[in-house]
């Protein structure tokens, strides 16, 4: 019998991180509101991704992460949906992970 590998992001998980992350980019719209919004956020998706078993401070899940998280701090940049994005890339590459069974490359 083939042995059936598991998600560490459940599928309820899948859909509601994007669709929360997408509901906060729309309130980064607001001026200023960005800058109290991105650290909150990252905060409240971190532990998430810690209790789905996904560390996401290691490899290219860290630079994700900082990376949306600093665009989310500069006034122009915060319009575009980083927090979408960085949880939609970080989604994708545990999910591929753990289909291939690979662990992506650290950046050195």
């Amino acid at each position: 019998m083939a042995e059936e590998k598991k998600s560490r992001i459940s599928l309820a998980s899948m859909i509601f991180m994007p669709t929360l992350a997408l509901v906060f980019d729309l309130f980064s719209l607001i001026p200023l509101v960005n800058l109290i919004v991105a650290p909150i956020v990252w905060i409240i998706f971190t532990i998430w991704l810690f209790l789905e078993g996904v560390n996401p401070f290691s490899g290219r899940r860290a630079a994700v992460a900082i990376g949306s998280f600093i665009i989310g701090l500069i006034p122009v940049l915060s319009m575009l949906p980083e927090i979408t994005v960085g949880i939609v890339s970080i989604i994708f590459m545990v999910k591929s992970e753990d289909t291939l069974g690979i662990k992506l490359p650290v950046p050195k």
